[in-house]
């Protein structure tokens, strides 16, 4: 576990309000939070939620999930990788040195090589979501194993 995330673990809600607040500048990261703020607040109003309900970030599909409603079908995600897609259309507006790097800017131009299915598309695989010890609320989770997925 880096010192980084040890140090970010430690910050108080205030501080990390202000902190983020700061780091929503940026349209990527304000729309990754807003993402992840509006799915938990949706999570939280379906359900009666304890005080301590614990949440966690997906390693597999990089969303928050409350461990209390993990199961079986709760991560849909893609275990393959993305390979450009140099017949989709979206490469003839590009003018420049190639699609490589564009994966997260330009997720049309690419498939999955799990599925074949276009960057954009839900995945092709629900397994339960596996917490990622580092960007978890709390220091102890750490998935024992992974789960097997039907291949």
């Amino acid at each position: 576990m880096s010192d980084d995330f040890e140090a970010v673990r430690n910050i108080s809600g205030d501080q990390a309000k202000a902190i983020l607040l700061s780091l929503c500048t940026n349209h990527v990261i304000r729309a990754k939070v807003a993402s992840y703020a509006k799915r938990l607040d949706q999570e939280a109003s379906s359900k009666n939620r304890k005080p301590g309900s614990t949440i966690a970030i997906c390693v597999q599909c990089d969303q928050p999930f409350y461990e209390e409603d993990n199961d079986e079908t709760s991560c849909v995600h893609h275990d393959g990788l993305l390979e450009v897609n140099y017949k989709a259309e979206v490469w003839e507006e590009i003018d420049d040195d190639g699609p490589f790097g564009y994966e997260e800017d330009v997720p049309e131009g690419f498939n999955w090589n799990c599925c074949g299915k276009i960057g954009t598309s839900a995945g092709c695989i629900k397994s339960p979501h596996q917490a990622d010890p580092e960007k978890s609320s709390k220091s102890d989770h750490a998935p024992e194993s992974k789960p097997q997925n039907d291949e």
